[in-house]
């Protein structure tokens, strides 16, 4: 039975205890106000885990369904097993693996912040419909699925048995016959190993009735096989791998490699140790450890507010002892009144004992507040909206408050919990800045809404949802403002122009467009897999409704211009790392924490695209981290030719939360607006154009290492 609920991360070793009562009905009052149905009763059972049941907060995950790892790289990319990052590369992404169908979560929620999932050797059709569900769900919201194909595949496509099978890209899976070698090239950099020839390779050809989006290629091999194809669903996409890359005979020879095949799958850099690497890391060298979502418990706590109350607190005590004692003094002594100075003693209590409770009556806040920062996912071709939020949330009142995220529609799904920055210390580390001394239960099975104890003070909150969006999006027009189409032209230049009906202008808006990939490589891995463009639009924020010329933003106005543009295309990704803040709490500039707030927010989607730091003089490069936003990155995208907007827009009372937050009113719902920053993420794919990946001289490129 899986139960929900959201779990703080354990960077220590902190026991969880896990306690089973009796299920009573709930009283039918509470039933009806809060939705609850049960509330325990007697208690049936209880244990204490041991050891770290909670995952590291900088930790991300891979899930592999199926007995083989399949050549991604894990644990062993880290230097040594406690180190936080990866040893020549940012944070690290631990695959599971080994998992059946049967373990899987019944509710798309639990898949909460992984990455992506692999499926390989495993039966889709042991699947329950609970399971499919859960998995199709996480997929629209924006997951990455990879399902590889096993030697016969019919049980994939069957329609009858497998719940997957209508999210898999509208292709045909042809036998071939030209063998493994062709495949060579995506399974290692290694000339001169013999390729195993046991495998089955099927060729995927795209269905006459494929529309769209759905039978993009991706990877071809040297014979030009269709080895990776993808179809978009919702926000998210499956990708279908044409091989199987849990074949034991790959395995012992650690193919297929992280560079060559999954980068390329996956849209990730960095140097994880693959099996034929001869560079062991023995000796780690120095390097600044920096994470991205510091900002977000800053942005929206409450204490400016508080600081405000408590300074004017003070200033109405000084008065009052200035005027209750030396000034009411002097002035009565003066006036030889001196008799009278208890009466007027007594006065000035009365007086500043109403002046304090009228004030406190008067500015005690009546309405509920939100400050959020909220990460808000919209894509070409669907009216989806996903999003993740970090609040605080005032509630004025006493007795039990209630918040719910999503309206209950059919086609959305939301979940809420209490939330604490996982960089804070002491009080703020356990109750997310006010102690929460009195227990309060939430429902497992209904994770969108929470009862809780209200005291006239915040809840700090993280909501996740997904549903019909609540924004307006960007989509592609021609010069008339009619539905236009992004293109690349054959020069590889972008096409077309953009436009968008945000409740605000777009701020610190970075566009990136996504050329094919490079080709592949035979002995080194390529810098990247792609040299994308990026461009910062001016400072001033893109307007809604104002159309953005692509070509226009892209058109280098000389030769000099042009070699400089790919120069800050090569290093963007580099740069971005500097962005964020220490681990260790030790502050860096104001100034650079206030002008590149904006880049470590987007960040959040980019951390797969960092190259990985190198080591100059006696500098310690910065290594990326994230404790909060995991799940939310974009690399899947940065494999296929596309266009990427990222932004900010403010959240203010008039533009209302990208998301349906509500808080409990009397008997009703009541939808609740807000203050603080939406991060803006929106994909446009263009057609497809998988990597030359002809027999070439073997010296291609340029590895991350540097090495020619």
């Amino acid at each position: 039975v899986w139960v929900y609920a959201y779990l703080q991360p354990a960077d220590e070793d902190r026991p969880l205890t896990v306690s089973a009562y009796e299920a009573l009905p709930a009283p039918a009052g509470l039933e009806e106000w809060a939705g609850v149905r049960f509330v325990p009763g007697d208690l049936l059972g209880r244990t204490t885990t041991a050891g770290r049941p909670v995952r590291p907060s900088v930790l991300g995950t891979m899930l592999v369904v199926g007995r083989q790892p399949a050549g991604l790289a894990g644990d062993g990319s880290r230097a040594s097993p406690g180190d936080r990052s990866m040893a020549r590369g940012h944070e690290v992404i631990d695959v599971a693996s080994d998992l059946d169908p049967l373990s899987l979560p019944d509710q798309a929620i639990g898949y909460s912040g992984i990455e992506n999932i692999v499926w390989t050797s495993a039966d889709p059709t042991r699947l329950t419909p609970t399971r499919a569900t859960a998995l199709q769900d996480w997929v629209r919201d924006g997951g990455h699925l990879v399902v590889s194909l096993p030697p016969t595949p019919q049980v994939w496509f069957d329609t009858m048995r497998n719940p997957l099978a209508e999210l898999l890209p509208r292709v045909e899976a042809s036998r071939s016959s030209e063998g493994v070698e062709p495949l060579r090239p995506l399974l290692t950099y290694d000339d001169a190993v013999a390729i195993p020839d046991s495998a089955v390779v099927h060729t995927l050809l795209v269905r006459a009735d494929a529309e769209r989006g759905e039978a993009w290629r991706i990877l071809e091999d040297a014979a030009g096989r269709t080895i990776a194809s993808r179809k978009r669903h919702g926000l998210g996409c499956v990708t279908l791998i044409g091989f199987d890359v849990s074949n034991r005979a790959f395995a012992r020879m650690g193919m297929p490699g992280m560079r060559p095949f999954w980068h390329r799958v996956l849209g990730r850099t960095g140097l994880p140790r693959d099996a034929d690497d001869p560079d062991r890391v023995t000796i780690a060298p120095r390097f600044q450890e920096r994470v991205f979502d510091g900002d977000i418990a800053d942005i929206i706590a409450k204490s400016q507010a508080v600081v405000l109350g408590v300074l004017g607190g003070f200033g109405v005590f000084g008065l009052y002892w200035l005027i209750a004692a030396p000034v009411s003094y002097a002035v009565l002594k003066k006036l030889s009144l001196g008799r009278h100075a208890w009466v007027v003693f007594a006065a000035c209590v009365a007086l500043f004992a109403a002046v304090t409770w009228g004030g406190v009556a008067l500015l005690r806040p009546s309405t509920p507040e939100v400050q959020a920062v909220v990460f808000v996912d919209a894509a070409e071709g669907t009216t989806q909206n996903s999003a993740r939020a970090f609040a605080t949330v005032l509630v004025p009142k006493y007795g039990l408050g209630g918040l719910r995220v999503g309206t209950g529609e059919d086609g959305e799904s939301g979940a809420i919990a209490p939330w604490a920055d996982p960089g804070a210390t002491g009080i703020g580390a356990v109750s997310g800045g006010f102690p929460d001394v009195r227990g309060y239960a939430m429902s497992g099975r209904e994770p969108d809404r929470m009862v809780f104890p209200a005291r006239s003070t915040v809840k700090t909150v993280r909501a996740d949802w997904s549903g019909e969006r609540q924004w307006a999006a960007f989509r592609a027009v021609d010069e008339t403002g009619a539905p236009g189409r992004l293109e690349l032209d054959p020069g590889g230049a972008i096409a077309g122009g953009l436009t968008h009906g945000l409740p605000g202008p777009l701020e610190d808006a970075i566009v990136i467009v996504v050329p094919p990939q490079e080709r592949l490589a035979k002995r080194v891995g390529q810098a990247d897999i792609t040299q994308a463009q990026v461009r910062r639009l001016p400072s001033g924020g893109w307007a809604p409704g104002t159309r953005l010329d692509l070509r226009q933003v892209f058109t280098p106005g000389s030769e000099v211009d042009a070699a400089a543009a790919r120069q800050r295309d090569r290093d963007f990704f580099a740069q971005l790392a500097t962005a964020g803040t220490p681990f260790d709490g030790i502050d860096v500039s104001l100034q650079s924490r206030v002008s590149r707030q904006s880049d470590r927010l987007m960040a959040a989607a980019l951390m797969s695209r960092m190259p990985p730091p190198r080591q100059s003089g006696t500098d310690d490069p910065p290594k990326g981290l994230r404790r909060v936003p995991h799940g939310l990155d974009m690399g899947e995208w940065f494999t296929q030719p596309s266009v990427i907007v990222l932004g900010i827009v403010r959240i203010t009372p008039e533009t209302g939360l990208p998301l349906p937050l509500s808080i409990r009113d009397g008997d009703d719902w009541l939808r609740l607006g807000g203050d603080g920053l939406a991060v803006v993420r929106w994909v446009y794919t263009l057609n497809d154009s998988p990597p030359d990946a002809s027999v070439d001289d073997g010296l291609t490129g340029t590895d991350n290492d540097g090495v020619n």
